[in-house]
């Protein structure tokens, strides 16, 4: 439900901002001028200093670094995934097999009671 509401607005903002623009073509107004000028300005800036600290790498040397850091991130939510699975898959098997602590609780007849307490495992010590 949350996705639909999330989906939802995302797609009327970006219905929003295209139909502010295209008011704003046609009429040949602009909308916050000042401030537009003002974030073009910090934006300018903060790209030269980014440009600054990346010249000294090359483009091959960030394609490794991403494909790098996917990888790992992808064989880790593999891994993790596998791990769920595997203990989901061990409950059902334990559960199949009859291991695990029996309930004892409320009134059972006597013939469960021996069955409950019988040692399955007695033979293979």
């Amino acid at each position: 439900m949350i996705a639909i509401f999330s989906f939802i607005f995302s797609l009327l903002a970006i219905i929003g901002m295209i139909s502010i623009k295209n008011w704003e073509m046609k009429a040949g107004k602009t909308i916050f001028a000042k401030m537009r000028f003002k974030f073009d300005i910090f934006v300018a800036k903060y790209l030269i200093i980014l440009k600054s600290y990346t010249q000294t790498k090359n483009g091959r040397y960030f394609l490794k670094k991403i494909i790098h850091y996917t990888a790992y991130y992808i064989s880790h939510i593999a891994l993790s995934c596998a791990r769920f699975a595997e203990r989901k898959l061990i409950k059902i098997i334990n559960f199949i097999k009859g291991r695990g602590v029996i309930e004892k609780k409320g009134q059972v007849s006597s013939y469960l009671k021996n069955v409950a307490d019988f040692d399955r495992y007695s033979d293979k010590k």
